[in-house]
């Protein structure tokens, strides 16, 4: 059987959109590959190793990363994807590649790509395919990750997540915004949250973060909802939204809103999925609505803020 192999390729910003990307063309697996797991040499236009033209990048430039889906023969979703990306990069940022494969196991292969990533020194975020080498104290989460964002891999989850582990209180009550995978909301609980309510549009990530969720037995605990965070504000110690500069700052007043409503004390607003040069837009956005900024964290060009609401002068 043969298979359209779809690369699209660029800076490491692309790859929560590029995801996105593909999962809206159909695609029912993607596959992240980063600059160090590339061979020597790589034909950006096939996507096959081995090829005569070495990759060279300029002292200094980004990283690049590349995501990979599969679709049936004969699909060529170039335009639609191209247009997507349009909205967010300038010309040149980002190349898509299509090519045809014959299936030679890639639908499993994927799987090497993702394993268990120890964060902030008690989590450790599997797949449930994986085994892993347990120490006292860990905190274990099997992710599938299906293809919602969250398999912890990413430096945007692993900043939220150890954002977490720094904020969770026993008994505290937890939101999660565009919860993806449902790898936060499930953090929070085996933390000591009593409970983690998961928000997200997008109907993948609501059956993937479900499913993840009985993987890892906290059904009493969390819940997902298929829909945005909207009026009447369900109380909450804890909000995390990992999802883009812009829709943090637009979620700021429901955040606050959370927040208030909770008789808790130490009350806070967790942000990633923005990068550095989005860093000081972001800060002045969330200052503006009333968060004051606690903590600032960076990793591979991504940053999370832990805020709070302001103090009352």
């Amino acid at each position: 059987m043969k298979w359209t192999q779809v690369d699209i390729s660029g800076p490491n910003s692309l790859e929560e959109i590029a995801i996105a990307c593909l999962a809206g063309v159909g695609c029912s697996g993607v596959q992240v590959i980063r600059d160090e797991d590339l061979p020597e040499y790589y034909d950006e236009t096939t996507g096959a190793a081995g090829a005569v033209r070495p990759i060279q990048r300029s002292r200094g430039a980004e990283s690049t990363v590349i995501v990979r889906g599969y679709l049936p023969e004969g699909a060529n979703p170039s335009d639609e994807i191209r247009g997507a990306l349009s909205r967010a990069f300038r010309p040149g940022e980002t190349t898509v590649s299509i090519g045809l494969i014959e299936d030679t196991g890639w639908s499993k292969s994927w799987r090497k790509h993702h394993k268990p990533i120890r964060v902030g020194g008690r989590i450790v975020v599997a797949p449930t395919w994986s085994k892993v080498r347990e120490r006292t104290g860990d905190i274990v989460l099997r992710i599938d990750p299906g293809m919602a964002f969250g398999t912890g891999q990413h430096a945007t989850t692993r900043l939220s997540l150890q954002a977490l582990q720094q904020v969770i209180t026993p008994g505290c009550e937890v939101i999660d915004v565009g919860c993806g995978s449902g790898v936060l909301s499930i953090a929070a609980v085996k933390l000591g949250a009593r409970s983690a309510i998961g928000f997200d549009t997008d109907c993948v990530a609501g059956v993937t973060a479900v499913n993840n969720v009985k993987i890892n037995g906290v059904e009493d605990r969390v819940s997902i909802r298929q829909a945005p965070l909207a009026p009447p504000y369900p109380p909450a110690d804890v909000v995390v939204a990992n999802i883009l500069a812009g829709v943090v700052v637009e979620l700021a007043p429901a955040a606050l809103a959370c927040l208030s409503a909770s008789s808790g004390v130490e009350k806070r607003y967790i942000t990633s999925g923005f990068t550095l040069e989005q860093e000081h837009g972001t800060q002045s956005g969330l200052e503006e609505r009333g968060l004051e900024i606690l903590q600032h964290a960076r990793l591979d060009g991504w940053v999370c803020f832990t805020a709070r609401p302001r103090p009352a002068v």
